[in-house]
């Protein structure tokens, strides 16, 4: 057996075991779960994926995005807007629509999953840290600025690369194989099969948290071990801490939204349709960009 296949097991081994020492509190993780998923996440996320999924799979606008010189921007954009997991559904589109390159597709889908800004500064910022407006602005900054730099440098290359290929390869007719479009309720059934994965995902890790809280001694520690899991609940827990100043709170909020939750980052691969999503390049860069975005914040605030 496999190592990745034998620890999954004894995992599943232990959690069942808990699960059945304290049946009380899986149901209680399991209903913040399912009330995350039905409240906020199922109303925000199926019209954002049902829209891009349609736009995306129309003949019409693969056709006008092949002309554009950074295909790729439509992934940045929706994953800005909408939030996880719709930058890596609308990266994944353009890989399969032969608009985005393999190689490209598996470094852009690390610099697409941004936290919305509507999440950010009024969730985030406002609500739970009540930041002051100058160290908002350098929140915001810090919170975006390794995905931007980082989705306009590898754009950038690959474009580049892309300039080149076709400038010395010669210009040959090849008849494209035609594959028809997919309905509209197609597109919906996919998107709803989507989102039920993502809230068995929520539930799961709702009540891997509340386990966590009660067999670990309550500590900052145990706050950024429950935020690398499941970021929303993390990021709450860390905002309410009264041994922790502003500026550290703020800098630790940062390191768990750059990173995004493991959580998050599984959503992100079932929304990934084909079989090559670089799972381990991706977490390693997301932790990165977390750690990058926190340094950033405590030195322009020191």
């Amino acid at each position: 057996m496999p190592g990745g296949c034998m620890l999954l097991t004894l995992f599943s081994a232990v959690f069942l075991i808990f699960l059945i020492y304290n049946p009380a509190l899986c149901t209680l993780g399991a209903t913040k779960g399912l009330s995350l998923w039905y409240k906020q996440v199922l109303p925000a996320l199926f019209p954002a994926m049902a829209a891009a999924s349609f736009l995306i799979s129309r003949k019409s606008v693969q056709a006008a995005l092949k002309h554009l010189p950074f295909p790729s921007g439509a992934a940045f954009l929706s994953g800005l807007l909408c939030g996880s997991p719709m930058g890596a559904l609308t990266c994944s589109g353009l890989y399969a629509s032969k608009l985005l390159s393999k190689r490209a597709a598996r470094w852009i889908v690390c610099f697409v999953q941004l936290p919305s800004p509507l999440f950010l500064s009024g969730f985030v910022a406002s609500a739970l840290l009540a930041l002051p407006t100058k160290m908002r602005f350098v929140f915001l900054l810090c919170a975006y600025l390794p995905f931007f730099a980082s989705f306009l440098l590898c754009t950038l290359l690959f474009f580049l690369k892309s300039v080149a290929k076709r400038s010395i390869s010669t210009k040959k007719n090849v008849q494209e194989t035609s594959s028809p479009e997919p309905s509209l309720n197609d597109i919906c059934d996919t998107c709803l099969l989507l989102l039920v994965r993502i809230g068995v995902l929520l539930m799961f890790f709702s009540i891997l948290s509340e386990f966590l809280t009660i067999a670990t001694p309550q500590s900052t520690a145990q706050t950024i071990l429950i935020g690398m899991l499941e970021m929303t609940t993390g990021i709450s827990k860390i905002s309410s801490l009264n041994t922790l100043s502003l500026r550290y709170k703020s800098a630790i909020c940062l390191f768990l939204l750059g990173f995004g939750g493991i959580c998050v980052h599984i959503q992100v691969r079932q929304a990934w349709q084909q079989s090559d999503f670089p799972i381990f390049r991706y977490i390693l860069v997301r932790f990165l960009f977390g750690l990058c975005s926190s340094l950033c914040f405590l030195f322009l605030n020191s």
